[in-house]
């Protein structure tokens, strides 16, 4: 009964009433990418590496749609990360002008993540490799939450909704997860003002179960693009819920310049303000050039960065040199 119950409710993909999918496409699709990588700095611990250089990736998606008898799409999305041996899938239910609902686990599809560091960059953000992390967006990540998205106006809104967090793993049909420690939601504001400029902004919360200070984030950007040159500026604060002072606040700025239809080159910059309780607040900075050349299905990337300060301390520094070959199919 169980199995015959679970059924249903896959058919139903969200809907309150008895409709059922036609026409199901599925398509697969994914990436094959080489990489040869080099770490350095000073002042730290582990900012050499003499291990392996070479490093391969794969990525394979799955992809399926279908329209119900109502009108409404579903779809449905799953990949494999062979370097973070992970999954990861979304259900989508598309109600048309009423918007997109999405059970989501880890693709980012809703919320203020859709407007982490909108700097645009040929290949990798400045702090790629070389950064601590700080001053990411989306405190509790996108693993088992409920987004929505819709336009309005030419605008794209945002939003998502964790019901239940805590440190648990990903689930599958029927899971729950350990003791929750609050809910979460958050939302982001994105698109076009005109003349090459695009706008961005969010906001979000963690409500907690503990004395510890509730999370709060928000982030905004605006890009402007003329021609082959894109440039961009986006600012904001990320407040941790484990510490009363602890978080971060920052600033990303960076160009790119499309020298033609196959090559793109880009500089930027990340300054991240580590707070810290108890002692005085520390920037880690970050500076990254990246270039890309594309022919057909193939990507010859590379990427090299420099971050002072790292993580908030004084004096350690840390390096990196990334080279990529991607293929796609």
């Amino acid at each position: 009964m169980k199995s015959i119950q679970k059924i249903g409710l896959t058919a139903l993909a969200g809907s309150m009433i008895a409709v059922s999918a036609n026409a199901v496409e599925m398509t697969v699709a994914g990436t094959a990418e080489a990489t040869y990588t080099t770490n350095g700095g000073s002042g730290g611990t582990n900012n050499t590496n003499t291990g392996n250089p070479l490093g391969l990736n794969t990525f394979i998606s799955f992809n399926g749609s279908g329209e119900l008898d109502n009108g409404y799409s579903v779809s449905f999305f799953s990949s494999l990360t062979e370097a973070a041996g992970r999954t990861s899938a979304s259900l989508a239910v598309d109600m048309g002008d009423m918007g997109t609902v999405t059970l989501d686990q880890s693709t980012d599809a809703g919320g203020i993540s859709k407007i982490n560091n909108m700097i645009p960059t040929a290949y990798e953000e400045a702090d790629h490799g070389s950064g601590s992390g700080v001053g990411d967006l989306d405190l509790n990540g996108s693993e088992n939450v409920i987004a929505y998205n819709t336009t309005v106006g030419g605008m794209a809104i945002s939003a998502e909704y964790n019901p239940g967090t805590d440190v648990g793993t990903m689930q599958g049909d029927g899971g729950t997860q350990g003791d929750s420690v609050g809910t979460a939601k958050n939302i982001s504001i994105k698109g076009p003002l005109g003349d090459g400029v695009t706008v961005g902004l969010g906001y979000g919360d963690e409500e907690t179960n503990s004395l510890d200070k509730d999370g709060q984030e928000w982030a905004a950007y605006i890009n402007y693009v003329t021609g082959p040159i894109s440039l961009g500026y986006g600012m904001g604060d990320v407040q941790d819920n484990t510490a009363l002072a602890n978080g971060e606040s920052y600033v990303h700025y960076g160009v790119s310049f499309a020298v033609n239809d196959n090559l793109s080159v880009s500089i930027g910059r990340d300054d991240v303000d580590v707070l810290k309780t108890g002692a005085a607040n520390v920037t880690e900075e970050s500076t990254g050039i990246s270039a890309s050349y594309t022919i057909g299905s193939a990507s010859i990337r590379a990427h090299t960065s420099k971050t002072d300060n790292y993580n908030g301390e004084t004096g350690d520094t840390k390096e990196y040199t990334e080279l990529s070959l991607l293929l796609s199919f």
